[in-house]
């Protein structure tokens, strides 16, 4: 096979020009196969580098961290008004601790020696087994016997008032003689209120003994009176005495 000495295409064996070229075949070397000379290539240049695409923006650098919003301010240490700074806080007032201790003390007697605050209605304790003397209604004046000092060494409690059948009834009733006389009875004088503390009703009942000196005599159960309309609250204590003679 032959070749153009020119262009190197191919050539028949009978062709003077080539086909392709034109170039004259006669002037090539006998017996030498004319060899295609190669193109020169053009230079390429390079594609620009581009960006990862896996790889993430740069950001400008964080801004320096600031306090937390949600911290308190700081403040100074308190300064005490009228003490030289750096001295100790004063100790607190002895007369203060005596003040506390009395109005503790008031309302510990007042809440274990004021019962005549309960209303009637209420289930009654369980009685206690009466000891001497009586309970209801009966005589005695005594009114030429009374004595002030007497009187006021008298003490009554009860267990409960309750309203029975129409009546005010106590329970649990104990007379206390707390002076050194002996008493025969003792007149009680009973009152009888409304929600608003409104007086309703004045009762008195004699409560016979005798009650020797600083002796307890414990009652039955006994009624003061008719419940009053609107009756919240009883009160009884002992207004007169009848000692012995």
């Amino acid at each position: 096979m032959a070749f153009c000495s020119s262009c190197g295409g191919h050539l028949e064996s009978n062709e003077r020009f080539c086909a392709k070229c034109g170039a004259d075949q006669t002037a090539q070397t006998a017996g030498a196969p004319a060899v295609p000379a190669a193109a020169p290539q053009a230079a390429i240049p390079p594609p620009p580098v581009q960006p990862f695409a896996g790889m993430p923006p740069q950001y400008p650098p964080l801004p320096p961290v600031q306090p937390f919003a949600g911290m308190p301010p700081q403040f100074p240490s308190p300064v005490i008004m009228g003490a030289p700074p750096g001295a100790p806080a004063a100790g607190k007032n002895p007369l203060m601790w005596l003040v506390a201790a009395g109005v503790v003390f008031g309302l510990w007697y007042i809440g274990t020696h004021d019962k005549d605050s309960q209303t009637p209605g209420t289930t009654p304790a369980p009685q206690t087994q009466p000891g001497p003397g009586g309970g209801g209604g009966g005589g005695g004046g005594g009114g030429g016997n009374q004595n002030q000092a007497i009187i006021a060494a008298q003490k009554f409690t009860e267990g409960g008032y309750s309203a029975a059948n129409g009546q005010i009834q106590v329970t649990q009733g104990q007379w206390l003689n707390g002076s050194n006389i002996a008493v025969a009875a003792v007149k009680l004088g009973c009152e009888q209120f409304d929600a608003n503390g409104q007086n309703l009703t004045q009762d008195q009942v004699t409560l016979t003994g005798p009650a020797p000196p600083g002796a307890t005599v414990t009652l039955p159960t006994f009624s003061i009176g008719a419940a009053a309309q609107g009756v919240a609250k009883v009160k009884c204590a002992i207004t007169d005495v009848e000692t012995e003679n």
